[in-house]
């Protein structure tokens, strides 16, 4: 995706999601992207406003994902699937094709937190199939 359409799709999010979302930037490292569910904040790190990669656009998207998707009382795995799958379909809506190894990367990450939500004896996890990306 060329840097005039990243950057149009960065900005498209920023205006359609400010009203429902606190968005800001911050002097964080790159990749230093996080949300807040109770205060419905997304922050995101101010180069991006700069340099707009693929993987700053669904990061982006993902956090978004997190103040729409979640709830404290959540279990991070179940938190990160939902961001995740949001995140992919709104990529769908706005016409930005998630690559294969961004999908891997966020998979893997949920496992990893369905992994320790099992280590630490909790009740009720989902199996992998059920916390399975659908792209």
């Amino acid at each position: 995706m060329n840097k005039e359409k990243l950057k149009y799709l960065h900005n498209y999010l920023y205006l359609k999601y400010r009203n429902q979302v606190i968005i800001e930037f911050e002097d964080n490292k790159p990749d230093d992207f996080y949300s807040y569910i109770i205060s419905r904040k997304v922050v995101i790190p101010s180069c991006t406003k700069s340099h707009q990669t693929e993987w700053t656009l669904f990061a982006f998207l993902h956090e978004i994902g997190h103040v729409l998707t979640n709830k404290p009382n959540q279990k991070r795995y179940l938190q990160e699937y939902l961001a995740t799958q949001w995140a992919i379909e709104e990529a769908k809506n706005i016409g930005f094709d998630v690559p294969n190894n961004f999908i891997k990367i966020y998979q893997d990450y949920i496992w990893k937190w369905r992994e320790k939500s099992i280590k630490l004896n909790g009740k009720n996890i989902h199996s992998k199939e059920e916390v399975k990306l659908i792209v």
